[in-house]
């Protein structure tokens, strides 16, 4: 009787924290949009005397004079999109392919050095990168190739992209890498899509026909 009663107490114990715990992490989890909100109120108030001045055309607008106080965007929205855009069109191929080759292609002892390497320079922060590309890359980009991309694509800001694309890279290759490590290579249909279909060239064979059964 009185192990029976020790554990209905332990029990009750065990279920008031498990109620707090749930409790806390609701919480927790229901601040999250309440902060997105406050941060676009909070973003919106700031921002509502500019608004109310100058209304939403210089989003469209090119025109940058501040003797005139006339503070067009439209340049500097265009090129934060598209650099973005480039950026990660051309990370997206490296990252996911870095991430495949851990995965499934490197050797067991090569997995963790390039593993290593990835996690280093994802830790990198992008400041870095860019002090990199101005100091390093672009004095190469602009006598060599900036010309080249002038008269070939226009003005894309592809050089600015070329900054941020290994950052990029590296961020893509570790949720990728993760996934793909964990799904097993039989089971439900989603896990095996996820590991062999991002493998696909493995799995172009010898096709052999299963044998009919009356």
């Amino acid at each position: 009787m009185a192990q029976a009663v020790r554990v209905g107490a332990l029990g009750g114990t065990a279920n008031r924290g498990d109620r707090f715990f749930e409790g806390l992490a609701t919480l927790i989890a229901a601040s999250v949009p309440v902060l997105l909100v406050a941060i676009v109120l909070l973003l919106t108030a700031d921002a509502w005397p500019a608004l109310q001045r100058f209304g939403g055309s210089f989003l469209i607008d090119t025109t940058w004079d501040p003797v005139n106080e006339k503070f067009g965007s439209a340049a500097y929205v265009y090129g934060t999109v598209v650099t973005s855009l480039i950026a990660l069109l051309l990370a997206a191929p490296i990252g996911v392919g870095c991430a495949l080759f851990v995965a499934e292609y490197a050797p067991l002892w090569m997995r963790a050095p390039v593993s290593f390497l990835i996690e280093l320079l994802a830790a990198i922060p992008s400041i870095i990168y860019g002090l990199w590309g101005v100091f390093v890359l672009g004095p190469i980009m602009r006598g060599a190739v900036e010309p080249f991309l002038k008269n070939t694509v226009g003005n894309v800001p592809v050089v600015g992209a070329l900054f941020s694309g290994p950052a990029v890279a590296t961020r893509m290759s570790r949720p990728t890498a993760g996934p793909l490590n964990s799904a097993p290579t039989t089971g439900t249909l989603p896990t095996v899509l996820l590991r062999n279909g991002s493998t696909a060239p493995r799995m172009i064979g010898p096709r052999t026909k299963t044998p009919h059964r009356p």
